[in-house]
C-alpha cells in the first residue's frame, strides 16, 4: 500500500484480448499503445467490454508528426536515407480527434471527448532527442532491428549530422502534442 492506494490488480496481457471479465473494471487506459495495435477496432471493443456500465476509457495517441517540426524532420531525413522504407505519406493512427470519435463510437463508447495535451520537452541536443526516440519509438525500433547494428550505426550517424546542420548542436525545446480521448461504456 502506497499513500492509501489499495485494491489495484495490475496484469500483463494482450490489449486485443484483455485478461479481465466482462464489465469488471471502472476505468481502462491505453497510453500510446492502442495506436499501434494491428486491429485497433478489436482493441477499442476490448476496452469497452471490460468496463462496467458508465465506466471510462482513456486513450492517448500522438498528433501527426508534421505538427512537431524536429520529429517531422527526422522522419523526412530517414525517408531520404532509406527511400524504400514507408516513412511519411500515410495517415497516422488516431492522429486526429475525428479518428477517435469514429473508432470509439463504432466500438460502442458514448460521451466521447478528445482534447489536445501539449508538453514541451527540453533536450540537450538533437542527438539526445534522436537517441531517446530510436530507443522508444516502435517504428524506428523496427527499422533498427531490420537494418542490423552496422547499417543502423551508419544511418544514425548520417541522420544526426543532417539534424545538427539544420537545428544546431545546442538544447532544443520540442512540443510533444498528444490527443487524449475519453469515452464511457
Amino acid at each position: 500500500m502506497r499513500e492509501g492506494v489499495v485494491g489495484i490488480d495490475a496484469r500483463v496481457g494482450d490489449g486485443m484480448k484483455l485478461p479481465y471479465d466482462n464489465a469488471s473494471v471502472d476505468c481502462a487506459f491505453s497510453m500510446f499503445g492502442l495506436m499501434f495495435f494491428p486491429d485497433r477496432a478489436q482493441g477499442f471493443r476490448e476496452l469497452n467490454r471490460v468496463l462496467r456500465p458508465m465506466g471510462k476509457a482513456v486513450v492517448a495517441s500522438w498528433v501527426p508528426t508534421e505538427r512537431v517540426p524536429l520529429l517531422a524532420d527526422i522522419y523526412r531525413t530517414l525517408g531520404t536515407i532509406l527511400p524504400t522504407l514507408p516513412f511519411g505519406g500515410t495517415k497516422p493512427p488516431l492522429g486526429r480527434a475525428d479518428d477517435f470519435l469514429v473508432e470509439m463510437t463504432e466500438a460502442g463508447f458514448s460521451s466521447i471527448t478528445v482534447r489536445e495535451v501539449d508538453h514541451t520537452l527540453e533536450v540537450p541536443s538533437v542527438e539526445a532527442f534522436w537517441i531517446a526516440l530510436a530507443r522508444s519509438t516502435p517504428p524506428i525500433h523496427a527499422v533498427r532491428e531490420h537494418l542490423g547494428p552496422e547499417r543502423w550505426e551508419q544511418v544514425a550517424r548520417q541522420l544526426v549530422e543532417s539534424l545538427r546542420a539544420k537545428w544546431g548542436n545546442g538544447p532544443q525545446r520540442i512540443p510533444m502534442i498528444a490527443n487524449l480521448a475519453m469515452g464511457m461504456s
